[in-house]
């Protein structure tokens, strides 16, 4: 994830192997130091000062991973501004270039090529070089010097290693209006030891999400804190600040953490609730109208079975299923040493349990004794099996069938 949507913004080559996400309590979707600096990503563009402000603001929206409020930054910038030859390379920037594997895919190359010949700044034309670049790195860091003013080619300049960590925190006093994404790296970097770090710090980490959230209040500011959060044990802050991300950026984009860290928040509640479907399952002497209940309740739509009486393995329905056990003459069953464990992002679970019990055939009763594995589906909120194994342990499976 955090690779993924850093290599959004091609930009930045240097930074393209840094985590990121983010953490707010800012009013505004935004920066909001970035009034009253100065500072710039960009300081020279073809734009009106309209179009140049959006431009700029779209650039910080793109270093902090919001992609789609970058592309309708600069998309609102081309409104007012048509000609703005700097929201033009901005898009070609968010733009994906899938090199020579897709070579039809991606439409950067086509935005920069149908640039050729606009009016540009030099600082535009300095972006186009970096854009352009086979040695992207070498090529911001020959920029950075020569537009010492620009954070855009200062920030490109930064490498993701021990150097580039001193340099993110240079950057971030140099350019205090621009911060916000140095902040976010420096949390990432100590939360998580990348940069060249050796050890996770979660001290510095949460000051650095703490500066993060006081410069920053767009979505990718709550997500970080909600990412990091989560990955230092604090599901329940995590889940908060996640919702944080929700309420600025939407369910499309950050709504699957949220999901996952609600699960995780109800972890205990969850690993009951396996556990009550599988006794529930087994409640063998129950009426057919309480069986169907609890296969309704626990069972997927559709299930892979292997049984006991030993045939090949197959799919069924709910109805299936009721079916078969409905038609076992059951004295006594039940489930126990129930073991439930969760995949990482509690979407789903591995049971194993004992399952015993007694039925009645034509020549007496037959003690009935399996171990039983099952998966479990928990993306709908209550658990729901998908595969279950019975395998004859001591005792007999189910009544073989013809």
């Amino acid at each position: 994830m955090i690779q993924s949507r850093l290599g959004v913004f091609c930009l930045s080559l240097a930074v393209a192997s840094a985590a990121c996400s983010g953490q707010n309590e800012a009013s505004t979707f935004g920066s909001v130091t970035t009034v009253g600096t100065g500072d710039q990503w960009i300081s020279s563009t073809s734009c009106t000062e309209q179009g140049h402000a959006l431009v700029n603001e779209a650039i910080m929206a793109s270093l902090n991973i919001e992609t789609g409020r970058a592309w309708g930054l600069s998309q609102a910038a081309l409104m007012i501004d048509p000609t703005c030859t700097a929201a033009k390379i901005t898009q070609a920037a968010i733009a994906s270039d899938f090199g020579s594997e897709f070579p039809d895919l991606g439409s950067r190359v086509s935005r920069l090529d149908n640039l050729s010949g606009a009016p540009m700044t030099d600082a535009e034309a300095a972006w186009m070089d970096i854009l352009q670049s086979e040695e992207r790195r070498a090529t911001c860091a020959e920029v950075a010097a020569d537009f010492p003013q620009e954070g855009l080619f200062q920030w490109c300049a930064i490498t993701p290693d021990l150097e580039g960590i001193e340099a993110l925190k240079a950057f971030a006093m140099e350019f205090s209006g621009l911060a916000a994404p140095a902040y976010n790296m420096l949390a990432y970097g100590y939360g998580q030891a990348t940069w060249g770090l050796e050890d996770e710090d979660e001290a510095t980490s949460r000051e650095y999400l703490t500066l993060y959230s006081e410069v920053y209040s767009g979505p990718n500011a709550f997500d970080s804190k909600a990412e990091l959060l989560a990955q230092f044990g604090d599901i329940e802050n995590a889940l908060e600040a996640q919702l944080g991300a929700i309420d600025r950026g939407g369910q499309t984009t950050y709504g699957r953490n949220a999901q996952i860290y609600s699960r995780k928040n109800d972890e205990e509640d969850m690993r009951q609730a396996v556990v009550d479907a599988l006794e529930g399952l087994m409640e063998v002497i129950a009426s057919e109208e309480q069986q169907r209940e609890a296969i309704n309740a626990s069972l997927s739509e559709e299930v892979s079975m292997c049984l006991s009486d030993m045939t090949p393995c197959s799919h069924m329905s709910r109805d299936d299923y009721l079916g078969l056990v409905s038609g076992i003459d059951w004295i006594e069953g039940s489930a126990r040493d129930i073991d439930v464990t969760f995949n990482d992002d509690m979407s789903g679970a591995i049971s194993l349990h004992i399952q015993e019990g007694a039925y009645m055939t034509d020549e007496g009763r037959v003690e009935y004794s399996t171990r039983v594995s099952s998966v479990w589906n928990l993306t709908s909120g209550t658990p729901r099996m998908v595969h279950a194994n019975y395998a004859p342990m001591g005792g007999s499976g189910i009544p073989a069938r013809q």
